[in-house]
């Protein structure tokens, strides 16, 4: 966030935005399957000393879940913050 504060105009052109939004939604993107696969591997340290609450992998998994959801957000805004967007917005907005 601090880049695409100090550098707002960054990798914008006429259709996308800035470009720490797609850093920041494939940084997001990697933790989706390291959520699932700690879901995934926590039941299997039952009865050892690593031994886990079974609430961990349900909170691992939404956490998935959840990322998606943030990837998908950033993405899109991404996709559609370009100065195009902005200009056929405003014209729209002011054509009503």
């Amino acid at each position: 966030l601090l880049l695409q504060f100090l550098f707002p105009l960054r990798g914008v052109t006429h259709h996308v935005g800035n470009e720490q939004l797609w850093y920041r939604a494939r940084i997001r993107a990697l933790s989706v399957p390291l959520q699932i696969s700690m879901g995934c591997l926590k039941p299997k340290l039952h009865g050892t000393p690593f031994q886990r609450s079974m609430l961990e992998p349900v909170i691992n998994f939404l956490s998935a879940a959840v990322n998606c959801v943030v990837v998908w957000s950033l993405q899109r805004q991404w996709r559609t913050s370009g100065i195009l967007d902005a200009v056929e917005a405003a014209a729209a907005a002011e054509a009503e």
